[in-house]
């Protein structure tokens, strides 16, 4: 069966459905209308997701855009004056308060007479830093040089949802074993820097196939009103 693509307003498994309502080939009437019906049902289902996507607040956002989940996370910056120190002993990144408090407890400390080990503690990272602290950190670590870190977040993000609502049932039902402390939904931007892309054009034309408004011009209206 040859039949010109132009003209054809449905595509069955053998059978055509022209524009004009003719149909070309030798369907089975039970099994056509099974397969008509299945894919109305998927247009209905694309249409209905398109439309909350479209009604979503925008946050000012350009379209095309997406929600993620942003989440923090610990990361360690190298800093002479950092309040972290590598430790080879347990192989980790360690708080240096910590080590002078066991280093204190265990009695490996000998402090001047003017100096407290409240001050010595107090003056970790400071500029004008105790030169002790180096001192004792080398005799901990048994390290000539030191490795010291300095504590930031980082913010990273992970998946990517066309609705909101799709965001925060995924957050919600992972969020406790999977992010970390405060992850969150968070909108972003297709095109971040403006650009246009074939994306943009491919959603626009999907919008306009299934007649539903491209976001964001159906929130500003609501807004209007």
């Amino acid at each position: 069966m040859t039949v010109q693509e132009k003209g054809i307003f449905y595509k069955g498994s053998n059978f055509y459905v022209m524009e004009d309502g003719t149909i070309v080939g030798e369907p089975n009437l039970r099994g056509a209308i099974w397969e008509m019906a299945l894919a109305l049902k998927g247009q209905s289902d694309i249409k209905e997701f398109l439309e909350e996507w479209s009604s979503c607040s925008n946050r000012c956002t350009a379209f095309p855009y997406y929600w993620t989940i942003a989440d923090e996370r610990e990361q360690y910056i190298n800093s002479v004056r950092g309040e972290y120190v590598y430790d080879p002993q347990n192989a980790e990144i360690r708080n240096i308060k910590n080590i002078l408090e066991e280093m204190n407890e265990n009695r490996d400390i000998d402090l001047p007479d003017d100096l407290t080990f409240e001050e010595l503690v107090d003056s970790i990272s400071d500029i004008c830093e105790e030169d002790l602290v180096e001192e004792l950190l080398k005799k901990y670590t048994g390290e000539l040089s030191l490795n010291r870190y300095t504590q930031e977040w980082e913010t990273y993000y992970e998946g990517i949802f066309f609705t909101e609502e799709d965001a925060k049932e995924y957050l919600e039902s992972c969020k406790n074993h999977h992010f970390g402390p405060n992850p969150r939904v968070y909108l972003e931007s297709f095109n971040k820097w403006g650009r246009h892309s074939r994306t943009e054009e491919f959603l626009q034309k999907l919008f306009n196939f299934f007649n539903v408004p491209v976001p964001p011009e159906l929130y500003y209206e609501k807004e209007k009103k």
